[in-house]
């Protein structure tokens, strides 16, 4: 029987998971509708490429903001101060009949966005218990997927048929309301106050001094800090960057990869892969925690490169729809596991850093792929990008194969 101490969904996990769900549903609610509304503002599709852009930049000042704030103030008090920013910013919108308020709006909801979430990963990571550790952040992560697949799909129905910027009320109201709760919800996260999971430091105190005292080269050395980033947890971290390029790519320009070829809609891809992403997902932590990152992480780079490299010769619709299944279970595994991989090797103390430095890659990757692939993509193809994600993901497979070495020896186990 399972020991009670390490139950994962404690009552602050659950309320930790909502918070961080409540706030991807604003942010969801808006992704495929804000360039619908600043086209129809505006009449400008410069102005609706540039409103994505507009978000992401705010969120990562936000994100490097947000540990200074977490230090002072805790992890609950964060979200909620940023769950308060982003109720703010949906009053923005309801007014945002013109492009400089609508600008204000993006700002205001990016930066109250990178407030509300990064702290809730740190606080997962610390709700967690240490026998569980991967398969906590694993379960987690399920709520990225869930609302992935429910939120467009809504805030799209909602507005269909919208002819002016009052038809979009309804969805700012909601979008209003998802912050409202995650404002009520982060006040019932008290662990930081009642010192509920204090046997958990206590644990990863005594494994930390045991991996000090370990012997080997490089085990029980302190790991140095550049630019808030400890350096063993760079290359993961550059792995992560390697294949978040390709989410990022497959997501974007799949459809016009198909059409370019001139295949029929290959939108039932999205949902084969979302379920395959869950599905892999729901497996993933308990594998990780038996036996290390490394059986999970090595296998799933080496399928997203031979995905990506099939997915750029494909010449069906069919053959893409079947893709989203080893593509989706690649990524399902990979992003829970490196996320929790990177927490392990890091500093305890400094996890409000570590949540911040994970988030803040993938915010950098979506910004930097939207400018670069958009600005050549046009020269060199579709298929060449493909083909050029598939090469990123492989030199992530040697970066992580490296990243893997290394933390064996710092850690002086596998991890």
């Amino acid at each position: 029987m399972q020991n009670k101490k390490d139950r994962i969904l404690s009552k602050d996990y659950l309320l930790i998971s909502a918070c961080f769900t409540a706030a991807l549903m604003l942010v969801n609610l808006y992704m495929p509708t804000m360039a619908m509304y600043t086209k129809l503002i505006s009449n400008s599709d410069m102005w609706a490429g540039y409103m994505t852009g507009i978000f992401a930049v705010a969120s990562v000042i936000s994100r490097r903001c947000s540990v200074s704030v977490m230090k002072k103030f805790g992890n609950a008090r964060t979200i909620a101060l940023g769950a308060t920013i982003c109720i703010v910013s949906c009053f923005f919108y309801m007014n945002a009949k013109t492009i400089p308020i609508l600008v204000a709006a993006r700002l205001v909801q990016g930066f109250g966005t990178g407030l509300a979430t990064t702290p809730t990963s740190a606080a997962i990571a610390e709700v967690v218990p240490p026998s569980r550790f991967m398969e906590g952040i694993a379960y987690f992560s399920l709520m990225q997927t869930v609302v992935a697949a429910v939120a467009p799909a809504m805030a799209v129905d909602l507005v269909s048929g919208a002819t002016g910027a009052d038809d979009y009320r309804i969805l700012f109201f909601l979008a209003g309301g998802f912050s409202a709760l995650n404002l009520l919800m982060s006040f019932g996260i008290t662990y930081e106050k009642k010192g509920t999971f204090d046997h958990y430091r206590e644990i990863e105190k005594q494994q930390e001094k045991e991996r000090k005292e370990s012997k080997g080269d490089a085990a029980g050395k302190e790991s140095r800090v550049i630019l808030g980033i400890e350096t063993i947890q760079i290359l993961p971290l550059l792995v992560v960057f390697m294949t978040h390029c390709s989410q990022v790519v497959v997501t974007a320009y799949l459809s016009m990869l198909a059409a370019e070829r001139g295949l029929s809609s290959v939108a039932l891809f999205y949902t084969v892969s979302a379920v395959s992403v869950f599905v892999a997902r729901m497996l993933t932590g308990k594998v990780a925690d038996r036996h290390g990152s490394a059986v999970l992480i090595v296998p799933s780079l080496i399928v997203l490169v031979i995905s990506l490299c099939l997915i750029a010769t494909a010449r069906s619709a069919m053959f893409l729809v079947v893709m989203g299944v080893p593509f989706g279970m690649a990524s399902g595994i990979m992003q829970p596991t490196l996320n929790g991989l990177i927490f392990k090797i890091g500093q305890p103390e400094r996890r409000s850093q570590t949540a911040a430095a994970y988030n803040l890659v993938g915010d950098v990757t979506g910004v930097l792929v939207s400018f670069v692939i958009g600005s050549i993509v046009a020269r060199i193809g579709y298929t060449t990008c493909f083909f050029a994600c598939a090469v990123f993901a492989g030199v992530g497979l040697i970066l992580y194969i490296i990243a893997d070495i290394e933390a064996a020896r710092y850690m002086g186990h596998k991890v």
